[in-house]
């Protein structure tokens, strides 16, 4: 509702300002003010030019205003009259009067216009609220309607929730029991692992001392080759040496024993002595001379037959070495094979039963 005050009439001449909007309640003095500074703009004064003109309010709030100000307005228009006729000369008081009059239709015919188009637009606001009202009592409805849907949803919403609550219960206690295998489950690894590492460094150090062994043996076996390679480049050096100084020393003395047997076939031959018994000397120093030859043949057999015994002593000492090195590689693969052996053992005796179970449904 508008405040009451007092009524106040137009007192300015020309086009009327707009009042300036403020943030206070609406008065009556408020809406008379607006109104007036319409109906001098030649504007009917309405609910909607009022708010438009104060800048705020409601239906509610501007129609009992605007009702007042035009039940006023006459009143207010006589006593204004009243206050400038004394002064005033007949004829310009008679005019006053016509005018008066033809204000006061105008004013009506105004008012009767305002008042039907206030009532064509409060029609208008009422048959906008009925339509709302309608649409609130159908949404209302439907509301209704879908209430014991809701609540059907609801209650099996909760029943879920049970059963989604019971088996997370199942779940925790699945998680526990599972936890509790994965502990022992890990310590049966851990102790496999100890094991095995245990195997492993009891299996390194045995491959350590085999290479060790297999050093060792290919170390006496090369130092025994190369100590026959030796051995055989000497007894070759001295074969050859012996084969020079025997070929030396027989050719020396067959050489000595030529000249000396030549000298006696010449100087049997200057005594010009027997030529037959000449000639038999000559066939015996010959013969002598095949005999030096057999002989240094011979040495060269017992060279060669030295040399092919050493040969044999050489591939000997090899093959010893090869076997060496086999019977060593031998006993690798078996090392390796009893860890293999042993690992297997380790995993198959585990506990039985310690695989990890699914929660039960």
């Amino acid at each position: 509702m508008v405040s009451s005050g007092e009524a106040s009439p137009s007192t300015a001449s020309g086009s009327p300002k707009p009042a300036t909007p403020f943030t206070g309640p609406i008065t009556q003095e408020d809406v008379d003010r607006a109104c007036d500074e319409l109906l001098q703009a030649g504007e009917n004064p309405t609910v909607e030019r009022l708010r438009q003109r104060l800048g705020r309010g409601s239906n509610t709030t501007l129609g009992p205003g605007l009702r007042a100000w035009r039940e006023g307005l006459g009143a207010r228009l006589l006593a204004a009259q009243s206050r400038s006729a004394g002064a005033a000369p007949p004829a310009i008081t008679q005019a006053a009067e016509g005018l008066w009059r033809e204000a006061l239709a105008l004013a009506s015919a105004q008012a009767s216009a305002g008042l039907e188009e206030e009532r064509g637009e409060l029609e208008a606001q009422r048959s906008a609220l009925l339509q709302e009202r309608a649409e609130l009592e159908r949404r209302a409805q439907e509301i209704s309607e879908m209430i014991p849907g809701y609540e059907r949803e609801i209650s099996a919403a909760r029943s879920e929730a049970a059963r989604a609550l019971g088996h997370a219960q199942e779940l925790a206690t699945a998680a526990q029991r599972l936890e509790a295998e994965l502990a022992s489950e890990r310590g049966a690894l851990s102790r496999m692992s100890e094991r095995l590492a245990n195997e492993r460094a009891r299996f390194e150090t045995e491959r350590e001392r085999l290479q060790e062994r297999i050093d060792l043996e290919c170390q006496r076996s090369f130092s025994m080759a190369e100590h026959h390679k030796s051995e055989l480049r000497d007894l070759r050096r001295e074969l050859a040496e012996e084969l020079e100084q025997s070929r030396t020393l027989h050719a020396q003395a067959m050489a000595q024993e030529i000249e000396r047997y030549r000298a006696l076939a010449l100087d049997r031959e200057a005594k010009v002595a027997d030529l037959a018994s000449a000639r038999a000397e000559v066939a015996r120093l010959e013969a002598l001379a095949a005999s030096a030859q057999s002989e240094l043949s011979a040495a060269r057999g017992a060279a060669q037959a030295r040399e092919s015994e050493l040969t044999m002593r050489i591939q000997a000492t090899e093959g010893e070495l090869r076997a060496t090195i086999l019977r060593v590689q031998e006993s690798g693969e078996e090392q390796s094979r009893m860890l293999r052996e042993l690992v297997q053992t380790s995993i198959r005796d585990r506990p039985q039963g310690a695989g990890l179970k699914g929660p039960a449904r």
